[in-house]
């Protein structure tokens, strides 16, 4: 049963500027003489210090040789689109050329703690009620590569959130190439075919504030790539997290998790390393999430300009097919060049959308193609699913923003007022951050928030099944996805007009499944795995 809700064009308002983030400092900059300066950077939702409210974490980049490295940002949130920068931010302001960052409690004490990759030492940052200390050298974590996305995920399932990064490609200042366009002789970045492939690496959480590198040992070392985007989830349905990487121009990775501390690449086998013409494509960021409603997890990697976003729909356990034509989004995402992506509900129809950030990594290609079509700032893109067999873009640009062009980079997704709905934050290349209020479907979403139990084990990881006038809906309990970002870990499910939800069942990460029942819709509903019934907030209204 798919719901007719009939809306105005879905509008998105930019409030970067009324929500004080004013910004001393830019993601990138104007030099073009290293590679990695074109690649960042991302940016994190959470809630550092458990007050209910989304903060914003913007990673910088900067200089890669010379030059001052600016700090990152924190902003708390106080309600009411209104936030608050931190000043002195501590450990959390990086020590090296900012690529991304994923959250989590790595050391279950109730507060998501932070790992920063980086073009340089990464580091592990630990939370204690907002103040964050480095604790990278004690925990034992040393990647001497360059990193790009990451995630938190446990995948032992031990209760203990272990940490998969991804590595990018084998490159360094001191063995710098520099690239010309053979026809106009311009200096450009050099493509990634230029360098050499590297492993992605694992992480196992011994559950003493140290980890340990397991990438050998569980099948990850040898296999390598050009990583960039990542997401953890279970994409066979065997109640164990598996892990998808997104490769630059090298075969897509889907690692299975074998139960037993190892993993098999599987890719291949599963319909996913290649896309329908049996290419390798530029691939960036990752969205998971149900799009056709069959109640499998399907994703989406975007991919370099000239090449269409690969949507790959799951159609048995590991088996995937490439259904970018047949859904429409091949032919509208050929010219651009998209990072950040996320699948999410903007109608509140119940069914998935698509948000995909678009933007050059070479700053002179206007100079160099000379094709209209192809430019180094691009529009970002919205689709609206339509009924699982399809996305189509509106007819008119959900505001200011989707009608001009940016050189959008990472994309983090997250309800920012607490109105059951999902907001955006875009982090730009040599540009500021933008800040993206949801107006589309004011009061059709419902809030769906997991909460640890006594033992405070996190529950990424878990899937939450919610039915409505006998529709089910699924999502999957994650930070990690889209490109180098983190994401607001509650989870929102459009309902369109119902009032009653008539069944709540959530799968935790140990695999216990709990069926908390009927709950009322358009309400923030709060679920532990320690307790049968449901605490029930309102959500907050709309914004004005």
């Amino acid at each position: 049963m798919w719901w007719v809700v009939l809306l105005a064009v879905p509008t998105f308002v930019e409030v970067t500027e009324q929500a004080g983030l004013r910004f001393e400092y830019e993601a990138g900059h104007s030099e073009t003489k290293y590679l990695p300066e074109t690649m960042g950077a991302g940016a994190a939702l959470l809630d550092v210090n458990g007050d209910g409210w989304l903060d914003i974490y913007l990673v910088n980049s900067g200089w890669v040789k010379g030059g001052k490295r600016p700090p990152n940002q924190l902003y708390l949130g106080r309600g009411g689109w209104r936030f608050e920068r931190v000043d002195d931010v501590g450990a959390a302001a990086g020590r090296a050329y900012g690529m991304g960052v994923c959250a989590g409690d790595f050391d279950r004490d109730g507060d998501p703690d932070l790992y920063l990759t980086a073009y340089g030492p990464d580091q592990l940052l630990r939370n204690d009620a907002g103040a964050f200390t480095d604790v990278t050298e004690s925990a034992g974590i040393d990647n001497p590569l360059w990193s790009s996305s990451c995630a938190f995920l446990d995948y032992d399932q031990d209760g203990w959130l272990d940490l998969f990064v991804t590595n990018y490609v084998d490159f360094s200042v001191a063995r710098h190439k520099q690239c010309k366009h053979p026809e106009t002789g311009l200096v450009n970045y050099c493509l990634p075919g230029d360098y050499d492939p590297v492993p992605s690496v694992l992480y196992r959480n011994r559950g003493d504030g140290r980890f340990e590198d397991v990438s050998r040992p569980a099948g990850i070392a040898e296999h390598k790539g050009k990583g960039l985007g990542v997401a953890a989830g279970d994409f066979n349905s065997d109640g164990a997290p598996d892990i998808l990487v997104a490769n630059d121009t090298t075969p897509t990775h889907l690692f299975l998790n074998q139960k037993d501390g190892s993993f098999r690449e599987d890719a291949l086998l599963a319909g996913c390393a290649y896309n329908y013409q049996g290419r390798a494509l530029g691939g960036m960021g990752i969205a998971p999430g149900d799009i056709d409603g069959d109640l499998a997890e399907d994703f989406l990697i975007t991919n370099f300009a000239q090449e269409p976003n690969s949507l790959y729909r799951r159609l048995a356990p590991a088996s995937f097919d490439d259904a970018s034509e047949p859904f429409q989004i091949a032919q509208p995402s050929f010219w651009q060049l998209g990072f950040g992506a996320g699948l999410f509900d903007v109608e509140g129809d119940g069914d998935l959308d698509l948000f995909v950030t678009n933007g050059h990594i070479s700053d002179i290609i206007e100079r160099i193609m000379k094709v209209s079509e192809l430019t180094y700032a691009q529009r970002p893109t919205l689709m609206l699913n339509q009924g699982g067999r399809r996305l189509e873009q509106p007819a008119q640009p959900p505001g200011p923003y989707f009608a001009s062009r940016w050189v959008g980079r990472g994309a983090a997704f997250g309800d920012l007022d607490n109105d059951g709905d999902v907001d955006i934050l875009v982090t730009h290349n040599r540009g500021r951050a933008a800040l993206l209020r949801n107006d589309s479907a004011r009061g059709r979403h419902t809030l769906v928030e997991l909460v640890p139990g006594a033992d405070h084990r996190s529950p990424l990881g878990a899937r939450v099944e919610l039915t409505i006038e006998s529709r089910t809906q699924t999502r999957t309990v994650r930070s990690a996805y889209s490109y180098l970002s983190a994401s607001d870990p509650r989870l929102s499910f459009g309902h369109g007009a119902a009032t009653e939800i008539e069944r709540l069942l959530v799968i935790w990460p140990d695999g216990s499944s709990i069926d908390y029942g009927a709950a009322p819709a358009g309400r923030w509903l709060r679920v532990r795995p320690d307790r049968s019934e449901i605490e029930v907030r309102p959500l907050a209204p709309p914004s004005p």
